[in-house]
């Protein structure tokens, strides 16, 4: 369901976080449009929902995951840039199954930084 419009969104996505490497606020947010887009190039309004309604929170997420000195942008970048080739590529399959691994090492990421007890204590939520 991928337009060209969509592609070039994407490229562009990852594109300004290779350029932001290092630079973690502005990584950060781009972080957060990469995901955003690939929610938009699907084309799915129940994705799109979801993550325009759980935005806060994602940002959130995020924002601690990357709290970590030792943050591996390079790689967060890596990962963007195949699911991207994959969705440009029109192989729905690998563009899932990276963002799989992707979304699993996020999380793995996030849990070292703030702990299972955290990730959902009323408090924590903006």
């Amino acid at each position: 369901n991928r337009t060209t419009e969509d592609c070039e969104t994407l490229r562009q996505s990852v594109a300004n976080m290779n350029s932001n490497l290092g630079n973690l606020d502005p990584f950060t947010a781009l972080d957060l449009e990469f995901h955003i887009a690939v929610s938009r190039a699907g084309h799915n309004s129940v994705l799109g929902y979801l993550i325009n309604t759980l935005r806060g929170l994602l940002q959130m997420w995020i924002e601690r995951a990357f709290s970590s000195p030792s943050i591996d942008m390079e790689g967060i970048s890596v990962e963007h840039e195949a699911v991207c080739d994959a969705i440009i590529a029109g192989d729905p399959e690998k563009a899932s199954s990276l963002m799989s691994v992707h979304l699993a090492k996020a999380s793995e990421r996030l849990l070292r930084v703030i702990g299972n007890d955290q990730l959902l204590e009323p408090e924590h939520v903006v």
